[in-house]
């Protein structure tokens, strides 16, 4: 579960690879919460997993900011977006409150915009050909061994 920890660092690949598994999972949720209908357990069930992945993603996401060589804060270009838009446009009406159409217009302009501003940095992201503070390169896979004395490392910080 090395991809969890939001210490380290992540390859472009790898973050498009995760990012492709968790939006295969959300989709059905993401739908099932569009039906009226369904009932608050199913709903309340589907949101925990879409904070689940939304979480997952959020590690992955400060992961491939190290690998840009950028603070963890960076990652909002990845992630704001999608949680914004999560938050206000599923969330809230889930657990019976619904914004007004000032919100939700807002929120979805800044949600979407952050979303494009993630996918550019995805695009023009280059794996670290070199070592930076947060481990090693992942321009080619590291071993265990380098990757064990770059977590000794982070731990003595």
């Amino acid at each position: 579960m090395e991809w969890l920890d939001p210490r380290g660092r992540c390859s472009n690949r790898e973050y498009v690879r995760i990012a492709v598994i968790c939006s295969i999972l959300a989709a059905p949720l993401v739908a099932l919460l569009a039906f009226d209908g369904v009932g608050a357990g199913v709903r309340a069930a589907a949101l925990g997993v879409l904070w689940i992945l939304t979480g997952v993603m959020w590690c992955v996401a400060i992961r491939r900011a190290h690998d840009e060589d950028y603070a963890a804060k960076e990652a909002y270009a990845w992630m704001g977006g999608p949680t914004l838009l999560l938050v206000v446009w599923m969330t809230l009406p889930a657990i019976g409150i619904t914004p007004g159409p000032w919100v939700r217009g807002v929120a979805r302009v800044v949600g979407l915009l952050l979303s494009y501003v993630g996918l550019f940095a995805v695009l023009q992201g280059r794996d670290g050909a070199r070592p930076n503070a947060f481990g090693p390169p992942t321009l080619h896979r590291p071993t265990r061994e380098v990757r064990a004395r770059y977590r000794r490392m982070q731990m003595e910080r």
